[in-house]
């Protein structure tokens, strides 16, 4: 900064003599070693605020090949109605992003990114879905955000209420297995780093029953992916604590258990009365 003395003002060196002066002076250095850093010292700065410098509504634009940003917008309200019907309270200002993701021709991938705009903790909670999935937790999502979370979660690939999604549509059936939560986790980390300048120092995943399974598949297939996971009550036929506790009702009472003999039987009677329905 200078001082014009005849106008007794303060006037601004220009930016360009401020580093060409800095240049010069690294330059004079003895050692090379030096030289180069202070020459990295001077590009901290300046590498910082380019990371950190988008804004939500900017996310919008961070399209691939295999992922569309449909919505990137501020919710700062403090509620948010999901799925136009379910009323969630009490929630800090957050950036709110939609993406579809199609890793395959016949994917459609829905899943939703939830980021905080102040308190952020410096984690990513992934939550789960229930049975089939085929709709976005919300109450999951808003629960992580309350938390200091950046959150996300995913509609396994379909929008179905039950399992006939899968019908002739083998990539789906995959999509619902494991790579749905896969493509979503890898996409909320992209935008951490695109929105806060750093990837999340520590990714859990959280999920009861469906969500559960969904866990187990992400910690086996993708053992580098979460840091930990929650997988509670998981939807699987030999863990399944629910099928436990069927279990144990069924044999506490004599008179409840089929006996193999029968088995024929109830195998016809499924058929007869649902056989019909997928050909």
């Amino acid at each position: 900064m200078a001082m014009d003395s005849a106008a007794g003002t303060r006037r601004m060196t220009p930016r360009s003599k401020i580093l060409g002066s800095l240049l010069a002076r690294i330059a004079s250095l003895p050692s090379l070693p030096s030289r180069l850093w202070l020459l990295s010292l001077l590009a901290l700065p300046l590498t910082a605020a380019n990371a950190a410098a988008r804004s939500c509504e900017s996310l919008a634009r961070l399209k691939t090949p295999h992922v569309s940003v449909t919505l990137a917008e501020e919710v700062t309200s403090g509620d948010f109605t999901a799925g136009g019907s379910e009323e969630l309270t009490g929630l800090p200002s957050f950036c709110r992003v939609v993406v579809q993701m199609t890793p395959t021709a016949d994917s459609r991938i829905g899943a939703e990114i939830w980021l905080p705009l102040t308190h952020w903790n410096n984690k990513l909670l992934a939550v789960g879905s229930g049975g089939w999935g085929g709709a976005i937790s919300y109450g999951e999502l808003a629960e992580g955000l309350r938390r200091g979370y950046a959150a996300s979660a995913t509609d396994d690939g379909h929008t179905s209420a039950g399992g006939s999604f899968i019908m002739g549509h083998p990539q789906k059936l995959i999509d619902f297995a494991y790579r749905a939560e896969h493509e979503m986790t890898l996409e909320a980390k992209r935008l951490i780093q695109a929105l806060y300048g750093r990837v999340p120092a520590h990714s859990y995943w959280a999920g009861c029953s469906g969500g559960g399974r969904e866990g187990l598949l992400q910690a086996a297939r993708y053992p580098e992916e979460f840091d930990g996971v929650v997988a509670g009550d998981p939807a699987n036929v030999r863990r399944n604590a629910w099928a436990l506790w069927l279990a144990t009702q069924t044999f506490k009472d004599p008179d409840a258990r089929i006996p193999p003999e029968k088995y024929p039987m109830i195998h016809r009677a499924v058929l007869n009365a649902c056989d019909a329905s997928d050909g």
